[in-house]
């Protein structure tokens, strides 16, 4: 059985391998890409260490978090304009940046 940190750091792999495959279409490419970078990833994670990989992750979630925090102040505040009285929404509206904030979307924070 694998840790969670293993677990989460395979997803990430996953994730790449997902993102990188249908650009990868010489099949010399490919194969190297399918040994080299997804089975020699996870030998990899398998055979590290857990504290080893969980600071790892941790940079990578100090590097996101200000990406995702920003998107999820977006949603937070749709949500919060659905479901509180006009009076509330009036108030949100003033806050600086409101606009901006509402109509971000996920491609944008990485521009």
């Amino acid at each position: 059985m694998e840790s969670k940190i293993k677990e989460a750091a395979q997803l990430i792999l996953a994730i790449i391998d997902e993102l990188a495959q249908p650009y990868v279409k010489n099949p010399v490419v490919k194969r190297f890409w399918n040994w080299f970078f997804v089975q020699h990833g996870r030998l990899v994670i398998n055979n590290t260490n857990d504290m080893v990989l969980k600071i790892a992750m941790q940079r990578g979630y100090e590097k996101l978090k200000p990406i995702f925090e920003q998107k999820n102040l977006a949603n937070e505040l749709k949500t919060s304009m659905e479901i509180n009285s006009p009076e509330m929404t009036k108030k949100l509206m003033k806050m600086p940046d409101f606009e901006k904030a509402i109509e971000l979307e996920i491609n944008e924070l990485f521009d």
